[in-house]
């Protein structure tokens, strides 16, 4: 009976004291946190690969660069001064394509972190000649820490970060949407009336002279070819076309639009695109960065109908 209590006593023990240790650890009387170790880390690599889009542009193009960060208690004491490498292996582990040598530059690869303060903020990444690119990939660019100096150390989770480029062409962007239909005011379409869509309306790069819709409001339906409800010279309501969903293509040189296509199969309608050929109009503008654009909508048995878009731009997109 003795030898049970005295178990039962060492076992009280162990478990206080290990509630005990517990506490310490909490309260930072034992074990090693943060506060014993300063390190330096980038901040975006718990996030990588980071990913930002950028219009294609014949002059250099700059967005943000990485920001480094103290993980310390207290401010630097004194210059920490960082040395970065970039490291493009670390880009295609991502799946991404390298950005090519030569055609990016980071605006240092020797940042300190100032006396008294605790992060670099103003790093900049500059792409040099972004229209090179094929926008149907995403290009990436590897950054590490190979050192830092006063005695910090790197954070093993924040020593490396990609920064992913998304090429966009010159015609993405927001628009605003002034949409005129005309020719199926017996099936129940709002026609002859010119009026501004209630949704905006997102053109998203498909290669270096196509753009396809989408409205993200609209959720799956997003990319279909928005419409009116009503009839001949009235609109009640908003609608969207199934199995129609519009591709426009430019040409990089005027312009001018070259065609419109159905990226979507045939469900048995028949719909189709086809740019009206007797348009003057058809085109971007690259002084506003508005977009006209006439074209017929196909289907099996009905008369083809006219439609009159004019995409407002009204800022790019994420």
């Amino acid at each position: 009976m003795r030898k049970a209590l005295i178990g039962i006593q060492a076992l009280l023990i162990l478990v206080l004291s290990g509630c005990l240790k517990d506490e310490r650890y909490e309260d930072y009387q034992m074990g090693i946190n943060v506060t014993d170790v300063p390190a330096v880390a980038l901040t975006e690599a718990s996030k990588s690969p980071v990913v930002q889009g950028v219009t294609a542009a014949a002059t250099p193009v700059v967005v943000n660069g990485p920001l480094i960060t103290l993980e310390a208690s207290k401010s630097a004491s004194a210059d920490v001064h960082i040395t970065l490498a970039y490291d493009q292996a670390l880009v295609t582990a991502a799946g991404l394509t390298p950005l090519p040598a030569g055609t990016f530059s980071l605006s240092t690869l020797a940042p300190v972190i100032a006396a008294g303060g605790n992060s670099v903020q103003d790093l900049k990444l500059t792409v040099t000649n972004s229209t090179a690119l094929d926008p149907s990939l995403t290009y990436g660019v590897g950054i590490k820490i190979v050192s830092v100096d006063q005695g910090y150390q790197i954070a093993g989770n924040g020593k490396t970060v990609v920064f992913a480029l998304a090429i966009k062409n010159r015609y993405d962007g927001i628009y605003e949407l002034t949409l005129r239909l005309d020719g199926w005011e017996a099936y129940g379409i709002g026609s002859g009336v010119a009026e501004v869509y209630p949704d905006e309306v997102h053109l998203i790069t498909a290669g270096p002279n196509g753009v396809v819709t989408n409205m993200p409001t609209w959720g799956a339906s997003g990319p279909l070819q928005p419409g009116w409800t009503g009839g001949a010279g009235s609109i009640s309501g908003e609608t969207v076309f199934g199995a129609a969903s519009p591709k426009y293509f430019f040409d990089l040189t005027t312009n001018k639009a070259t065609s419109v296509v159905n990226t979507l199969p045939d469900d048995g309608r028949g719909r189709a695109f086809l740019l009206d050929p007797a348009s003057t109009t058809s085109g971007f503008n690259p002084t506003t960065k508005e977009i006209k654009l006439e074209y017929f909508m196909k289907q099996n048995t009905r008369p083809d109908m006219k439609i009159q878009a004019v995409f407002k731009y009204l800022g790019p997109r994420p």
